[in-house]
């Protein structure tokens, strides 16, 4: 599945680029840092692009996460 993605990483398409990234983030969500040496194909500029977009998703993740009551402070 990573050799796919990292293939169509470098597709002239950027709609499919796009798609390869997104799956990218996707598969890291469960997978965590072991997909990182799949990752060792990627030059430097495309996989600080793949790192940022992992970075916002778990930010995004993380703001949609459920608040406890007796953690939330009271307006």
């Amino acid at each position: 599945m990573c050799v796919f993605n990292l293939q169509s990483y470098d597709n002239v398409e950027s709609s499919v680029r796009k798609a390869a990234v997104f799956c990218m983030v996707a598969l890291h969500q469960p997978v965590g840092e072991e997909l990182q040496p799949h990752l060792e194909g990627l030059n430097g500029s495309k996989l600080k692009l793949l790192n940022l977009y992992i970075k916002r998703a778990q930010a995004q993740k993380e703001q949609s996460a459920p608040v406890s009551p007796r953690l939330a402070t009271p307006l």
